[in-house]
């Protein structure tokens, strides 16, 4: 495994409580006008919603709990489908102008779903489960940066720590980069 039975991301990711966060982390993530524009316009969510949420939660836990070979081919399989994911934005939102293209591996917007889905994690987890101790929550941000590394986010984008990765969801939800757009109310 990437991780490994002693690692925080398993304790906090093998308890079913997470998926309770689901929600949020899917609001905050379309709550990115790019993010909701690839989403609106390359998914099957309308249809298949429950298709959908289960292949993302396969592929999630294979990176998490499978051995490294077969975590390592689901992040390929994630780029695989990403790769399709491309477009312009129809109509303007947020700071994105019409015509603005998204690209679902763009690292900017994995920074942006990645950073969700481990706030949301730890947000459900010390909700519902316990407290992390400042010395395990480190631990976890650490071997997060593992996973974003595997999607191809550069070093200089990824949150050194849990000071930063605050920094960053406090400027990301208190800046001007999310706006609720037609997509993402959709």
């Amino acid at each position: 495994s990437l991780f490994g039975p002693r690692s925080v991301t398993w304790r906090v990711n093998r308890e079913a409580i997470l998926l309770l966060g689901g929600g949020r982390a899917l609001l905050l993530q379309v709550a990115h006008p790019l993010v909701a524009a690839g989403v609106a316009e390359h998914s099957n969510f309308r249809t298949e919603p429950l298709t959908r949420l289960w292949r993302t939660l396969e592929l999630t836990l294979t990176i998490t709990f499978a051995d490294a070979a077969h975590a390592i081919q689901a992040v390929r399989q994630i780029e695989r489908v990403h790769s399709q994911v491309r477009g312009k934005l129809d109509v303007a939102a947020g700071p994105f102008r019409r015509g603005t293209r998204y690209d679902a591996n763009d690292p900017v917007l994995l920074l942006w779903v990645l950073a969700t889905l481990v706030d949301t994690a730890l947000l459900m987890y010390e909700r519902f489960v316990t407290p992390l101790t400042s010395e395990e929550r480190a631990a976890y941000f650490r071997e997060a940066r593992i996973t974003a590394r595997l999607f191809g986010i550069p070093e200089r984008l990824i949150p050194r720590g849990e000071r930063e990765f605050r920094a960053y969801m406090r400027d990301m939800i208190e800046g001007d980069t999310l706006a609720v757009s037609a997509a993402s109310r959709d």
